[in-house]
């Protein structure tokens, strides 16, 4: 059996992640990272996947631990390959992150697990806030936050 370096930080293979795209009220859910690589940043709610968790469990999972909100995932909307390197180029953090949207089922949105905070926010809010700007891409690709047609 060989065994592999399960570690977040200079891993030998890339971790699968997701992340929840959750959406109410025209406003999107979103938390406040505790941990790096994305320390203090604001992000969608998510995390690795667990061995034996389908993706979809893996989000739903994540989502509520982070805010608190129950979800039910719908659909895998894309991913992003997200690769942090040291100054010599080593890597720190590999991920494959899938974007997953999921429906709001309830419950009130409070930092939970490794979330600094949590809050829902326009995506203008996320635009001044600074989120990362491959998020915000895939965001503003969002049919529900987009302003009914009159």
């Amino acid at each position: 059996m060989i065994m592999c370096q399960r570690t977040r930080e200079y891993p030998d293979q890339p971790r699968v992640a997701v992340c929840g795209i959750v959406c109410r009220n025209g406003k999107i859910l979103m938390v406040k990272r505790r941990n790096p690589p994305a320390k203090n940043e604001w992000s969608p709610p998510g995390g690795s996947v667990l061995l034996g968790e389908t993706v979809f469990e893996a989000v739903a999972r994540e989502v509520f631990e982070e805010t608190g909100i129950n979800i039910n995932p719908v659909r895998c909307l894309t991913h992003v390959d997200a690769i942090y390197r040291d100054p010599d180029l080593s890597v720190r953090y590999h991920y494959v992150i899938l974007y997953i949207e999921g429906r709001y089922l309830g419950g009130e949105a409070r930092p939970g697990d490794d979330a600094l905070d949590s809050g829902w926010f326009t995506l203008k809010e996320l635009e001044k806030i600074g989120v990362e700007r491959s998020t915000l891409r895939i965001l503003r690709g969002l049919t529900d936050l987009q302003p009914p047609l009159p």
